[in-house]
């Protein structure tokens, strides 16, 4: 992992709210599903948001992603 990586994943584990930005292949998902993953070993519910649907595509089964749009 990057540098920038372990910092989110640190920030993230801790429960705060961040924002992914970047160009593809920066490794955006993967750096959510860990926090993802770290933060359900340690019992904290979280929810994963994404601008649009295609982009919660990439979380499967129960940490799929809501895109933010979505008011249904």
């Amino acid at each position: 992992m990057k540098e920038e990586q372990v910092l989110a994943l640190d920030v993230g584990v801790h429960g705060h709210n961040l924002s992914f930005l970047g160009p593809a292949g920066t490794g955006k998902s993967y750096v959510v599903s860990e926090i993802y993953k770290a933060q359900l070993e340690k019992g904290i519910k979280s929810q994963i948001t994404c601008a649009t649907g295609i982009a919660c595509s990439v979380y499967p089964g129960e940490k799929n992603g809501s895109p933010i749009a979505d008011k249904g």
